[in-house]
């Protein structure tokens, strides 16, 4: 007896793999990757601010001035963004890999 189909099917899982020989922690954008942008709140216990469309200048001038700053980046297609918010934070590169391969 055939089972009836309940239409429960996954989606093919794309791969994004790196050259062959490059180096662990390499990261390729998804050619599908939404456009980067950047956005910043700024938080203190008096006061908070958002910066929308921040830049990494933004981000670098008010992480001295700031107890709390919350990035939120959303789209992933702008890698060299990407390896400097990375910098900024000391992220280790195989985590940034993992981000760009999500």
């Amino acid at each position: 007896m055939a089972k009836a189909d309940t239409g429960n099917k996954r989606a093919p899982l794309r791969t994004r793999r790196p050259p062959v020989g490059a180096s662990p922690g390499t990261l390729i954008a998804d050619p599908a990757a939404r456009r980067s942008e950047l956005r910043l709140t700024l938080i203190s216990p008096q006061k908070y601010e958002t910066i929308d469309n921040a830049s990494i200048d933004d981000l670098n001038t008010h992480c001295q001035k700031w107890p709390v700053v919350w990035l939120d980046c959303t789209g992933l297609a702008n890698i060299p963004l990407i390896e400097e918010i990375g910098r900024i934070f000391n992220l280790h590169p195989l985590a940034l890999e993992d981000v760009v391969n999500t």
